[in-house]
């Protein structure tokens, strides 16, 4: 309990030292100890795991296509790859949300100032990044292969269709 207590204290120092440096005096992580912000265009929320001892970074890069193509999921799945393997984060997709985001973590233990404002600097590019990069295919009209049509040989004229 006391770990979490010095965690959770170290995280609000960080985030009032960020707000100090961006002119916003009275940000501050929520009672879920959650902090939503926008840069420019792109949201992203800081939030603390005061019991796991990590900070995290929440940003949504897409929202669901209603009707994806074939290859969509296979391709979220893998530029998550390519993006976790970089350790630069890692792509999920939200049910509840209806979105593909962005997220990363890191431990607080340790981390400085600025440490932490570079990390969430770095983390706003990234969002940025995915955000860009999958609007550009996710509504593209190429095919990402070819699917041939099957018929079904008929051995008797009669068709029956069922609801």
């Amino acid at each position: 309990m006391q770990d979490e207590m010095e965690m959770r204290r170290l995280a609000d120092e960080l985030i009032s030292g960020f707000g100090r440096v961006v002119g916003i005096e009275e940000i501050a992580f929520g009672a879920q100890g959650r902090c939503d912000l926008a840069f420019d265009e792109q949201l992203m929320a800081i939030c603390v795991d005061a019991s796991m001892g990590h900070l995290h970074l929440e940003s949504p890069v897409l929202e669901l296509p209603v009707s994806p193509s074939q290859d969509f999921y296979l391709r979220v799945l893998s530029d998550n790859l390519v993006s976790f393997s970089n350790g630069v984060g890692c792509l999920a997709v939200s049910r509840e949300e209806r979105q593909v985001l962005w997220l990363d973590r890191t431990p607080i233990k340790g981390l400085s100032q600025s440490a932490f404002e570079d990390w969430l600097a770095k983390g706003i590019e990234r969002a940025e990044f995915w955000a860009n990069e999958m609007k550009g295919w996710v509504n593209s009209v190429s095919n990402s292969g070819t699917v041939e049509p099957r018929f079904m040989p008929m051995e008797s004229s009669e068709v029956v269709f069922r609801p």
